[in-house]
């Protein structure tokens, strides 16, 4: 049960432990899948300890768990403690890349929406012999970290009151898995959200910043003026980046989940795809079909797992992209079997995996 949490220093992913904490696992999901968190600030960094946010306001003082946003009153603003995952051992609370919830002013049983991050591990470091989170409940831990988000956030440079000159923000969250049911009126939120991200849940959202959030605007972290201003970037181009780093990010997510083998992977050029083929029509009619571009073309329709038939779409491969050129101008929405089939180039890396296709008559 893992999330990654895409920041403007980069990502990470976290475990949750699902059997430990169950409620506050469910409720960091839930948050989460309504978006909850995207563009939260980091707000509190304490160097060789953690970083803190989950907070709307980014003061410590706000945020509410998926109950209060559900039922829209204070009475159900916070969670109780867990005693099962406060860590029981000095030892434990070294470690780097805990995930715990911070709790307001340190009251038991106010656990919302706000966590922190250990940054650093050891004696002195992270949780240890900090008296404040003595408490505190871990619910998970980082897992993965290729960019070195920890790392920047203990070396962030902050004013006085931790918060990083800086601004260092969430911006969006993939939940890779949620074993939890959805609480009563949860659906309602969850439809809101769709609405207000016009259904891509996996967008960056428009919004600079959490409405409740009065702080002053600083830079953002992943902002270099300087080299930006070397670059001379128009919105235009500014915008295809912007698309490109999003693009790798959802690449990221479906190489973790498996659906492909690596975030780097393109559709090759030399295959074609094909749908709304007839029931009737197996790979062997397709290779006859498309021989006449190229003489070892070959196909492979898609089957369902279970009873062997076709699910009416598939792939051709050719042995050039130029012979995939021609055959796309010259069969998009031609009949084949009585069927106007959809020819188009693959982009899909599908055909790299190894797939069913029809049985091919001997």
């Amino acid at each position: 049960m893992s999330i990654v949490f895409s920041t403007t220093l980069g990502r990470i992913t976290v475990d949750l432990y699902t059997d430990v904490c169950p409620l506050f696992s469910s409720n960091v999901l839930k948050l989460c899948k309504l978006r909850y968190y995207d563009k939260h600030l980091f707000f509190n960094v304490v160097k060789q300890r953690f970083a803190q946010t989950g907070d709307p306001k980014a003061d410590g003082s706000g945020g509410m768990c998926v109950h209060g946003l559900i039922h829209k009153d204070d009475s159900h603003r916070f969670l109780k403690d867990e005693k099962e995952a406060v860590l029981k051992t000095e030892e434990s609370r070294m470690e780097k890349g805990l995930v715990f919830a911070t709790r307001m002013g340190s009251a038991q049983d106010t656990n919302g929406s706000q966590f922190g991050i250990t940054t650093s591990a050891g004696p002195g470091c992270a949780l240890h012999d900090y008296a404040a989170l003595k408490g505190a409940c871990v619910f998970g831990r980082v897992v993965e970290d290729p960019d070195g988000v920890l790392d920047k956030l203990n070396e962030a440079y902050c004013d006085e009151g931790g918060r990083p000159y800086a601004d260092v923000r969430i911006e969006h969250t993939d939940v890779l898995h949620d074993p939890f049911d959805d609480p009563e009126g949860f659906q309602g939120l969850y439809e809101e959200m769709l609405r207000s991200c016009k259904g891509d849940v996996m967008s960056t959202p428009e919004v600079e910043r959490p409405r409740e959030e009065k702080l002053p605007i600083r830079i953002s972290a992943a902002l270099d003026l300087d080299e930006e201003a070397k670059r001379g970037l128009t919105a235009e181009q500014k915008a295809e980046e912007l698309a490109a780093s999003e693009a790798k990010s959802r690449a990221v997510v479906l190489e973790m989940i498996g659906d492909i083998r690596h975030a780097d992977e393109a559709p090759p050029e030399n295959v074609l795809f094909i749908c709304k083929l007839n029931s009737v029509t197996t790979a062997d009619d397709l290779d006859l079909i498309f021989s006449r571009f190229d003489q070892e073309a070959r196909a492979d329709i898609m089957c369902d797992p279970d009873t062997g038939d076709s699910l009416n779409y598939g792939f051709v491969t050719f042995n050039t992209k130029e012979a995939a050129q021609e055959a796309y101008f010259k069969m998009n929405n031609s009949l084949i079997d009585d069927r106007r089939v959809k020819v188009d180039f693959s982009q899909s890396v599908a055909k790299l995996w190894k797939t069913r296709s029809n049985p091919r008559r001997e």
